[in-house]
């Protein structure tokens, strides 16, 4: 288990746009309470009720104020609307080129630590037999949204090694390890804030959009939550929703949500999720080490009826009886 940052102490009660595991306690202690907000919805929040008191960035120094390095999402935003700025000065963070530059006057803080590299995910046979079947739908020349996470991890800097990656990738955040930075500090990312990465409406414009994201449980409607697993808050809904959504209404493009047929809880196909994070309109397809199901077009019986299909065979019977 990390060990709690130093700050969480101290922290009487908050509101949390994401979780992670250095601050999970905070939600089982009640310390720390989750907003449920797409992230293309995020801007227009915090501009108004969740505007932020204080704002903390991490940034490498550069000419004219600090450059973003790993993650962009509503720090800018947040720079903006803060009444304070702190910035964590912190040369060891990538050089991104164009990277967001924060120029707004703040205090400054040296970083506590090094920037690491995300945490390694370990990504097995199963994994990459689930991810080979969801590449296997997505077709040449299409825009790809992908998700972190053991199918996918780096895997938009392996398709730049293989020469399949057309122009610049668009990134909210950095997140992954070696072959992520490396490929950012070739000048092949560009990183951006929530503001362009999770709009709406340049979302809805691209054409053949593949949203690629994985999921806690998927319901037998179609719907997923990446929220809560086992009873505890483990992530926001972040950008997947707006994902989906954009993909399932793209001309030729496909919402596709892959995830192992169980975990430690059991079944993650389940008879109703805990937390609807995407509703199921917006999810095209699923996809387990069983099978692909492709919801679109179905009736809610031919929703579930594909869904239990590819869940575990020892949990089939179950799921109809439910």
């Amino acid at each position: 288990m990390p060990v709690p940052p130093a700050w969480t102490a101290d922290l009487a009660g908050g509101l949390s746009l994401m979780s992670s595991p250095a601050v999970r306690h905070l939600h089982r202690e009640g310390r720390l309470t989750p907003v449920r907000i797409p992230y293309s919805e995020l801007p227009d929040r915090l501009a108004r009720d969740l505007r932020p008191a204080l704002a903390v960035i991490a940034g490498r120094p550069a000419a004219g104020g600090f450059r973003l390095g790993l993650e962009a999402g509503y720090a800018v935003l947040a720079a903006r609307l803060a009444g304070e700025v702190v910035i964590e000065a912190d040369p060891s963070l990538p050089e991104v080129p164009d990277a967001p530059l924060i120029r707004r006057p703040a205090r400054i803080v040296g970083a506590a630590s090094a920037a690491p590299d995300a945490p390694a995910i370990r990504s097995e046979a199963i994994d990459r037999a689930i991810g080979a079947a969801m590449a296997a739908l997505v077709p040449a020349g299409a825009t790809i949204q992908c998700g972190p996470g053991a199918i996918g991890d780096d895997a938009i800097a392996h398709l730049a090694r293989r020469g399949l990656l057309r122009g610049r990738a668009t990134a909210a955040y950095l997140y992954g390890g070696a072959p992520v930075r490396e490929l950012a500090a070739s000048g092949a990312v560009a990183l951006r804030g929530i503001e362009e990465t999770h709009d709406a409406a340049r979302l809805a414009a691209l054409r053949r959009l593949q949203a690629l994201n994985s999921a806690f449980t998927v319901g037998l409607d179609g719907s997923v939550n990446v929220e809560r697993a086992g009873g505890l808050q483990m992530a926001g809904i972040g950008g997947h929703r707006d994902f989906c959504a954009a993909a399932a209404g793209s001309p030729g493009g496909l919402s596709i949500v892959g995830l192992r047929s169980t975990g430690p809880g059991g079944s993650r196909i389940v008879p109703a999720v805990e937390v609807v994070s995407t509703p199921g309109r917006t999810v095209d397809v699923v996809v387990t080490e069983h099978g692909v199901a492709r919801l679109r077009g179905l009736s809610p019986e031919g929703r579930r009826r594909a869904l239990i299909e590819i869940a575990d065979p020892g949990h089939r019977e179950w799921l109809e009886r439910a």
